[in-house]
């Protein structure tokens, strides 16, 4: 008998060693190394991605196993096919162009919503004085400022800007259309004003764009990858935590930010900080279904978009 009790002691005593031993190893084995691709540009439009990139935010809230790549893009629908094409894993991207993308299954998710910016109308033309004088002429941009003309100079003046009045460019062929006179006028920022103004004093601005973009509601949104994301939902909530502290920064903090990125973007802090303070940045979704109408009515979508309450990740994004 008492060597029967012996032999369950030694036997339970194995067991316990097998498990403790195997907790061990997992525990300690290594974890899975992920590479979360985060896409930037020195721009107001990137502002909150710049702030967590200089500040260290994504490494802040990330898992240890994680690595941040930081990629600069500076197309807005270059970072979306980059994210479509699991690229990147995160971005900012003009939110007209996002509905844009879903409504053609694209494969990415909203995360939140970031900060917007003045837009204006500017010439060197003497003859150019009004968006009256630009019914038949040639208007350049970037991004997907064509809709806020289109919609602007239906609404208010009556005009039908037609396609090939408008041509899309990268923001050097911007300064230099502008500044040889190679088109009537241009939308740029406050930002890019900035620098316009720099380039050439003939630069002036003729029209405020920025009510109209309100009012179709454009803003820039951090968009992810769905692929990214359901290979691993547990990094989602981090990512949250890294941009909401970069938001709470640029609204508690404007003037340490605005010199903070002063020299990255070639702007005057000052320019920076008068852009934070007209549009404060905000993390929740607002205006999607209004935006995707206005899409829909002006021809950019083929079938009024999918409600914003049926996207998949709806449960996800913060929202107002």
């Amino acid at each position: 008998m008492k060597k029967r009790t012996i032999t369950v002691s030694i036997i339970i005593a194995v067991l316990i060693f097998i498990i403790f031993s195997s907790i061990f190893r997992l525990k300690n084995q290594p974890r899975e190394k992920i590479t979360l691709t985060a896409v930037y540009e020195y721009a107001q439009i990137c502002g909150i991605v710049d702030v967590m990139k200089e500040r260290g935010y994504l490494e802040k809230y990330l898992p240890d196993n994680v690595e941040v790549e930081w990629v600069m893009i500076g197309s807005g629908s270059e970072r979306r096919d980059a994210l479509a094409t699991e690229r990147a894993s995160i971005a900012v991207i003009e939110n007209t162009r996002v509905i844009q993308a879903i409504e053609n299954d694209y494969p990415i998710m909203i995360l939140a919503n970031g900060s917007t910016s003045w837009r204006g109308l500017y010439t060197v033309n003497p003859d150019i004085n009004s968006p009256l004088d630009l019914a038949q002429k040639k208007i350049a941009y970037m991004g997907s400022q064509d809709i806020i003309l289109k919609s602007d100079f239906k609404r208010n003046f009556g005009i039908d800007l037609e396609n090939d009045q408008l041509l899309s460019v990268g923001e050097e062929d911007l300064f230099n259309m502008l500044i040889l006179n190679q088109v009537d006028a241009v939308v740029l920022t406050g930002t890019m004003a900035e620098k316009a103004i720099a380039l050439s004093t003939d630069v002036r601005e003729i029209y405020d764009l920025t009510p109209e973009a309100a009012y179709i509601g454009v803003a820039n949104w951090l968009v992810g990858s769905s692929a990214f994301f359901d290979n691993h939902p547990e990094l989602l909530e981090p990512v949250i935590s890294a941009y909401t502290e970069a938001v709470q920064e640029v609204n508690n903090n404007p003037k340490a930010v605005s010199e903070l990125l002063s020299p990255l973007f070639d702007i005057s802090a000052a320019q920076i900080e008068k852009e934070f303070a007209m549009f404060p940045p905000d993390i929740e979704i607002y205006g999607y279904d209004e935006t995707a109408q206005i899409l829909y009515e002006y021809g950019y979508l083929d079938a009024p978009a999918t409600p914003f309450n049926q996207l998949p990740n709806y449960e996800t994004i913060p929202k107002k």
